[in-house]
């Protein structure tokens, strides 16, 4: 068969013609030259299709698998730099001296440092926790009886100044405040101790039952804190008679420690007219040392070792007076304030710590609760009663609440209104606390911690 005429045939033709001449080959008949030649062409041809496509598959898959980690090493190298570079700017910040990192810190605002800073790390932590002790103090606004969560407010430098309002969650539901110290809120559900609780952390302790014989134990305890570690006492004092002797009674329950309540020390009351009246709150001067108030005088104890170190006599005050004194700590004294008659003075005393007397240090002249008061509120009721409340010291100026007592159309009286003031010793002057509402609400004098209970 000559080429030309090979040619001319249909290619279709062709190719059937040579799958029949190698089926021949493989049954066994005759061959020509022509017929392995043929077959000679068409491995070669699939050789060669078989080496172009492994040829292609090998280029692409080569291609695709470098791109893809190349990316990958990429992005795996950019995450260790970031992670090597946040974990240098952690050591970069532990490293630094205390006074500087304080310093860097104290210029965070307070609600960035408790909501999100302390979280980064345990020395950002560590870190935070000692500059929250070297922050002024601020102001626990406490809601009685509603449904509304209590808050924080951050004051800078005077209670007129800047404030910042740090919602902590705390609920009435726990109890109402006893005694604040260094962050820690002793708690109390009408006459029996509940919890002891960090509201910045989220933590509790619940109280044991208390070895009390009689009632009102929100006057006759306190929270301390340990100086110089984490650790937290809760105090109370109790009066016995014992086979016709009167006794004082204190008991201790160390937060974390033995966690039930242990009777540390008895002094006996030599008083004759004995009463039993424990109706002062005892006044923590924010270190190591309580003082309770009694009948008899002023008895302080030892937070640490526990003990009495020392007695002082009562300032001086008339038998029968109402309402009661109030004794707040001055930042390093103990100060007592008594109205007179009127209800319009009233006098403040110190107490020398070493000579253990009484003196007069200040008098706020006689104002009318009602008048003043009232006029600054522009209320446009009549205001049968009023009742005055010291409550704190901070700075120069004392913080104090007054309840007023409308007279209301339908009875003899309406709900009291709880409004805050300041009394500034320097410049005599009274002013309401604007950020504190109007309303059921009391304050108190707190400072943030990170300790857990």
């Amino acid at each position: 068969m000559s080429l030309i005429s090979q040619k001319a045939r249909p290619k279709n033709e062709t190719k059937r013609e040579e799958d029949v001449k190698e089926k021949e080959v493989e049954d066994g008949k005759e061959c020509d030259v022509e017929i392995l030649e043929v077959k000679r062409r068409k491995t070669e041809k699939t050789i060669g299709r078989v080496k172009r496509q492994r040829f292609k598959s090998i280029n692409k898959c080569t291609y695709s698998d470098s791109r893809h980690h190349d990316r990958a090493t990429n992005k795996q190298n950019m995450n260790i730099q970031q992670n090597s570079n946040s974990s240098k700017n952690f050591d970069l910040i532990s490293k630094l001296p205390q006074e500087l990192m304080l310093a860097i810190l104290s210029l965070v605002p307070l609600k960035c440092l408790l909501n999100s800073a302390r979280h980064v790390s345990k020395p950002w932590a560590t870190a935070i926790q000692a500059c929250l002790r070297g922050k002024p103090p601020g102001i626990y606004i406490e809601i009685i009886h509603a449904t509304e969560a209590s808050y924080f407010l951050n004051i800078q430098d005077y209670v007129k100044g800047h404030s910042e309002r740090i919602y902590l969650g705390l609920s009435w539901r726990f109890g109402e405040i006893v005694a604040i110290s260094d962050g820690m809120f002793l708690l109390c559900d009408r006459f029996r101790l509940t919890y002891v609780v960090n509201p910045i952390i989220k933590c509790c302790f619940r109280i044991p039952p208390l070895p009390l014989s009689k009632l009102h134990a929100q006057l006759r305890s306190t929270i301390a804190c340990v100086p110089r570690t984490g650790k937290f006492k809760v105090f109370l004092i109790d009066d016995q008679n014992v086979s016709g002797v009167n006794w004082y009674v204190f008991n201790v329950l160390r937060i974390g420690i033995d966690n039930t309540w242990k009777e540390i020390v008895r002094k006996e009351v030599k008083l004759l007219n004995y009463t039993g009246l424990l109706a002062w709150k005892p006044v923590h001067n924010g270190d190591n040392d309580i003082y309770w108030i009694t009948e008899e005088g002023v008895i302080v104890m030892d937070v640490d070792k526990e003990i009495i170190i020392r007695e002082y006599p009562l300032p001086p005050q008339p038998v029968d007076t109402f309402p009661l004194p109030v004794y707040l700590w001055t930042g390093d004294c103990l100060s007592f304030f008594m109205d007179e008659k009127d209800s319009r003075t009233y006098q403040i005393y110190t107490l020398d710590m070493d000579s253990g007397k009484w003196t007069l240090y200040h008098e706020i002249r006689p104002f009318h609760n009602a008048g003043i008061c009232s006029h600054m509120l522009g209320f446009d009721f009549n205001i049968m009663a009023t009742s005055m409340i010291f409550r704190f010291w901070i700075n120069d100026q004392i913080i104090f609440m007054v309840m007023f007592v409308p007279k209301s159309i339908s009875g003899p009286t309406g709900l009291a209104t709880h409004v805050h003031f300041c009394y500034n010793i320097k410049t005599r002057q009274v002013a309401k606390i604007d950020f504190i509402p109007i309303g059921d609400f009391k304050a108190w004098l707190h400072t943030p911690t990170l300790t857990r209970c």
